[in-house]
């Protein structure tokens, strides 16, 4: 029999040499220019929001170092419209050895790193477990002062329970599609409770991209109650474009290397963190700074869950504080990047970083400790089965009108999902027949470009979803702008207004609904759209197949109009892109 912490340990040992025997999650970010500013180094990568606790420097032909003070650096800010990374030297002789190699200079993400700020937080823990201890509201009487204040009454029934059960319960998990009230109503008004109450929580995501959607979210509802932006604040480095928006909220830390004359620059850390009630970043940030923070929480609070690795997760369960998880398990699950055929004895136990967080009760309660710990290898998410964890399923959604909820519930969600009476905008336009090639299909890139600039016109939040790096790379060569073309599993955890989504091919681990996986991936590409949804195939090889998401979306959609001449390619060849973005998980 095993230990949990040795299970945790091992799962970090093992993934980590086989990323390292296979060399994987690590991705060499191309450096266009870099410029010296005494003691900075402004870096210009082409690359998008950053997760700056991965990042890595190779100065020569030395071993890449963590860009990391205990190395003599310090990461001041990413700025994704110039795509600038500033660092700042802490010792001189580290700014002249990166001087003297400035034509060898490389910027690495290394996901490695990540692993093992993992494995060192388990080796400070003895403690694991699902939170027994119920949240402060368990006892009616701290809830009085806010009841008299809260704007309860707007709930439906759904949203009602899930909030009760938050307030109530250790362990909780709330479901909902995209716009049926998780963040902005149930998450929402549980954060009013302990604003009100003068009690700190965490609120925590897997990415940054994902914290910002959140917070942003809760910020916009905080302002219309007129409860002071500092009773929140952003751990980590934040997007450019939070940080002009949202300065109040980043860390002091972070605002003075960027803007030292800003008026937010003067307040400490450590007096943010005494002011502040509720306090957001990844969970990697989490992984890596608890300790130092000096703080305790009243509650955690998972949002994007089910992107969220199992192990990641479980660092929540050394507290005995109330866990609330948040998310939508019809969607992407964690990318991990060793299969599952790989894992076996002990080796198995590295599944815990191909699992969902929606998962911590199986750990816990199942008979699993066993030497081949055979119990983790295991794929399937639905059905969930929770004993003890208060499960809440949200099935109205504003977001979609009840046209597209229908599809959605019919070939994703099961659980008789409905939407709104005006419906959502589903347009397509028939690019004709024209075989892919080597996962690229030039007609489909060709008809976006011609109708991109119009997007545009109408809105700078466009989005051009793929499957596949190739076609992304190709939509780039057909003059898409990079900040506007993802693969959908870059896209995890971003929202636009507009849509445009090209499936390239069916695709039995993308695009091809029989198959879960494909089917939980087409409801991520849509659910990134707030607004309009464009489908850009071929409309009567689709219209033929049978039973798939995407030819339901056919038959609910209009044809887009388009009435520009077809531009052509580019020569010029597209930034990298991380591989790790086109691994499907199995």
């Amino acid at each position: 029999m095993h230990t949990i912490k040795y299970a945790l340990l091992q799962a970090c040992k093992v993934y980590y040499a086989y990323l390292q025997e296979h060399s994987l999650g690590c991705e060499e970010l191309q450096v266009a220019q870099v410029v010296f500013d005494d003691p900075n180094i402004h870096i210009r990568i082409k690359a998008k929001m950053l997760n700056a606790d991965s990042l890595m420097i190779q100065i020569g032909s030395v071993a890449p170092i963590p860009l990391n003070e205990e190395f003599g650096f310090y990461v001041r800010f990413y700025d994704e419209k110039s795509q600038i990374l500033s660092i700042e030297c802490l010792d001189s002789s580290v700014l002249n050895a990166v001087q003297k190699h400035k034509s060898q200079l490389k910027i690495f993400s290394d996901l490695k790193f990540l692993i093992r700020n993992l494995e060192a937080f388990f080796e400070q823990q003895n403690t694991f477990a699902i939170p027994a201890a119920p949240p402060i509201f368990a006892h009616k009487d701290s809830t009085s002062a806010y009841r008299s204040i809260t704007t309860q009454p707007y709930l439906n029934k759904e949203q009602a329970s899930a909030l009760r059960d938050i307030l109530s319960k250790p362990f909780s998990y709330v479901w909902g599609a995209p716009g049926s009230g998780k963040t902005q109503v149930v998450l929402f008004e549980a954060l009013l409770h302990y604003v009100y109450n003068s009690t700190r929580v965490c609120v925590l995501a897997p990415t940054n991209s994902a914290l910002e959607q959140v917070l942003q979210s809760l910020i916009k509802k905080f302002d219309t109650l007129k409860i002071e932006r500092s009773m929140i604040l952003r751990l980590g480095t934040p997007s450019n474009a939070f940080m002009e928006q949202y300065a109040e909220v980043c860390d002091p830390q972070i605002l003075q290397k960027k803007q030292p004359q800003s008026l937010f620059s003067a307040t400490s850390l450590k007096s943010r963190l005494k002011e502040s009630l509720i306090i957001g970043m990844t969970i990697d940030a989490f992984v890596k700074r608890y300790a130092s923070l000096d703080v305790e929480f009243a509650h955690f609070f998972l949002d994007e869950c089910a992107f969220t690795p199992l192990i990641k997760a479980l660092t929540l369960s050394t507290q005995n504080t109330p866990i609330t998880l948040l998310g939508d398990h019809k969607q992407l699950m964690p990318i991990c990047e060793m299969s599952t055929s790989h894992m076996h004895g002990d080796k198995a136990w590295a599944n815990l970083f191909n699992l969902s967080a929606l998962f911590m009760e199986d750990f816990f309660t199942q008979e699993h400790f066993t030497s081949s710990a055979k119990i983790f290898i295991k794929s399937q998410v639905s059905p969930l089965q929770f004993t003890h964890t208060s499960l809440n399923i949200l099935r109205e959604t504003h977001r979609y009108g009840d046209n597209l909820a229908k599809i959605l519930d019919h070939h994703i969600y099961h659980n008789g999902l409905y939407g709104k009476d005006s419906p959502t905008d589903l347009f397509f336009i028939d690019c004709k027949s024209q075989p892919p090639q080597n996962k690229c299909n030039h007609a489909e890139a060709q008809v976006i470009a011609t109708i991109f600039p119009t997007l545009l016109k109408h809105s700078n939040s466009v989005a051009v979803i793929t499957p596949f790096v190739k076609q992304r790379k190709l939509l780039y060569e057909y003059q898409i702008p990079y900040n506007h073309t993802w693969t959908i599993h870059g896209s995890q955890g971003q929202e636009f207004e507009i849509v445009v989504f090209s499936p390239v091919m069916l695709h039995h681990h993308l695009t091809d609904s029989r198959n879960r996986h494909a089917a939980y991936a087409l409801n991520v590409a849509v659910s990134r759209m707030k607004k309009c949804f464009i489908l850009v195939c071929d409309y009567n090889y689709w219209i033929r197949q049978d039973e798939q998401f995407l030819t339901a979306i056919l038959h609910c959609a209009k044809p887009y109009p388009i009435t520009k001449t077809p531009p052509q390619k580019k020569q010029e060849y597209p930034p990298p892109t991380s591989h790790i973005i086109d691994i499907v998980p199995i």
